[in-house]
């Protein structure tokens, strides 16, 4: 979680990559427009910081679709583990096996075969716990707009 503010009042904001030129790439629809008071797309001077604030309602362990990506293709699910606390994912397995992240953010994507909803992944974290969900336990939110 980060508060952004670009001179026209502070957002927390849920990021999950930023771009190699340094800065950070906001999916959302509205965070734009509330950070730069309905400035042109483009590029603008912001200060970041990170925050401690929880942006999820909740204080356990949330699993959630990547949004964009859909509940109902039973040959790919990407999911991930937020609102974990200090705990840092560093893995997920599905039925033994290790699965392959999907790229600069927190979902793993299940891909190669039939997945059920109800299979279990087991996610690993840096402290050497794990925590199990099913798929049908994670929630889907749609589009990343909806992350803010």
């Amino acid at each position: 979680m980060i508060r952004i503010d670009c001179g026209h009042g502070a957002l927390d904001v849920v990021i999950t990559n930023s771009n190699i030129g340094g800065g950070l790439d906001l999916y959302s629809k509205s965070a734009w427009p509330k950070l730069t008071d309905n400035a042109s797309p483009g590029e603008t001077k912001c200060s970041v910081q990170l925050s401690s604030r929880n942006p999820l309602s909740g204080g356990a362990f949330q699993c959630y679709y990547e949004p964009g990506t859909g509940t109902n293709n039973a040959y790919y699910r990407s999911i991930g583990l937020l609102n974990t606390g200090s705990k840092i994912v560093t893995g997920a397995t599905l039925g033994g096996q290790l699965v392959n992240h999907a790229g600069p953010n927190p979902y793993y994507a299940f891909t190669g075969r039939a997945i059920d909803i109800n299979e279990q992944v087991i996610f690993s974290f840096n402290d050497g716990s794990t925590h199990s969900v099913r798929f049908s336990d994670c929630k889907s939110v749609g589009s990343r707009h909806r992350w803010i």
